[in-house]
C-alpha cells in the first residue's frame, strides 16, 4: 500500500475470518471503527470485515447465495449490529461489493 498508494486514498483493508472475532475489545474491532492511530495509513474507504468460505463449505460446493445466507447471519449477530450501528455501515457483502464498484468506476473516469 506504501508504494502502490500512499496516502490510502485508493484502499480499503479486508480483515478476513470474522467469524473468528468474538469481542468489541478486538483491535480488528477498534480497526473497522477507524482507531488505528498506530497505523502508517488509514485506508480512504476502511476496514470491512469479511467472512470467507471454508474448506468444508468449498467441499460441499455451497454456492454464493447459500454463502450470503451464512454470511447474513453472522452480521447480524449482535456484537456485529452493535459495530455497524456505530460505524453506521452495514457489512453484507452486497454492501462491500457496491462500495468497489463504486469506487472503481471513479477511478477510471478520473483517470
Amino acid at each position: 500500500m506504501n508504494r502502490c498508494d500512499p496516502d490510502g486514498e485508493r484502499t480499503l483493508g479486508i480483515i478476513t475470518k470474522a467469524d473468528m472475532i468474538q469481542s468489541e475489545e478486538s483491535s480488528f474491532i477498534a480497526l473497522i471503527k477507524g482507531n488505528n492511530e498506530n497505523l502508517l495509513c488509514q485506508p480512504q474507504f476502511g476496514w470491512w470485515p469479511v467472512r470467507l468460505r471454508t474448506r468444508r463449505e468449498f467441499k460441499q460446493q455451497i454456492g454464493l447465495t447459500q454463502f450470503g445466507a451464512i454470511q447474513e447471519r453472522l452480521f447480524n449477530e449482535e456484537l456485529w449490529r452493535d459495530v455497524a450501528r456505530e460505524t453506521g455501515r452495514d457489512f453484507a457483502w452486497r454492501t462491500l461489493k457496491a462500495t468497489i464498484n463504486t469506487e472503481f468506476e471513479r477511478l477510471m473516469r478520473d483517470r
